[in-house]
């Protein structure tokens, strides 16, 4: 299943523009997507995509916490406190930069994963 970067509906493979939000989709393939870390809360989830996204860095960030919709409905977490609960990911060739970027702007407010 994949995603459109941008509004997060999903898309086939072979979409080149999103139907509900008119992004281009530029192929970066499935495989090659990686999550680069994670972040606690939406404030923080949103300001990383937005800042990536005006760097032209493709991401992508999936709530693992129960957040659903840009209103949202926050509901308790399965996993244990330590995790994230929003899961920041770039297309390799991206996670150089992006790291950096979420470094100079999130410090310690994100959990970049171990490699």
């Amino acid at each position: 299943m994949e995603f459109c970067p941008v509004c997060k509906s999903e898309i086939t493979a072979e979409t080149e523009t999103c139907t509900a939000c008119n992004a281009k989709i530029e192929n970066y393939g499935e495989n090659n997507w990686v999550m680069i870390g994670s972040v606690e809360d939406k404030i923080s989830s949103d300001y990383a995509e937005e800042t990536l996204k005006s760097y032209n860095i493709p991401v992508v960030v999936i709530s693992n916490s129960g957040f659903f919709g840009t209103a949202g409905l926050a509901l308790n977490p399965f996993h244990g406190s330590s995790q994230g609960m929003f899961e920041i990911s770039v297309p390799d060739e991206f996670i150089e930069e992006a790291v950096g970027i979420l470094d100079m702007i999130l410090s310690s407010s994100w959990v970049k994963k171990d490699k």
